[in-house]
């Protein structure tokens, strides 16, 4: 089998502390909702609710749920501006995670991975 290829910054172990951070953050964003928030953010800046419930295509109610959760954990932050909210990425190691899924190999429904 050949071995996968380098990634920067993965020489080395991580640290207990550095794994459970990962964690906890990999588990705040896995859901498509979020991910497809995320990506709009990164790839727009800073947005409204009111922009993200018409790209995204959730309700506004379950789009300021997520909002909420990724607020809380520090993943985006907001800002008022009059009557409207605004959103931006704030944890930017997030789009590290948006680009690798950009590229993973998605399984064919018979469980094999068809090569890029």
């Amino acid at each position: 089998m050949p071995k996968p290829p380098t990634v920067p910054g993965l020489q080395d172990r991580l640290p207990a502390e550095r794994l459970a951070f990962a964690a906890q953050v990999l588990k705040l964003i896995a859901h498509p909702g979020k991910l497809a928030i995320l990506q709009h953010l990164y790839l727009q800046g800073e947005t409204s609710v009111n922009d993200l419930v018409r790209v995204v295509g959730l309700s506004q109610p379950l789009i300021s749920h997520h909002l909420a959760n990724l607020k809380e954990g520090g993943v985006v932050a907001c800002r008022r501006e009059g009557q409207s909210m605004l959103y931006r990425l704030e944890l930017y190691e997030v789009s590290s995670v948006l680009e690798c899924m950009a590229h993973c190999r998605i399984p064919n429904p018979n469980g094999t991975v068809t090569p890029d």
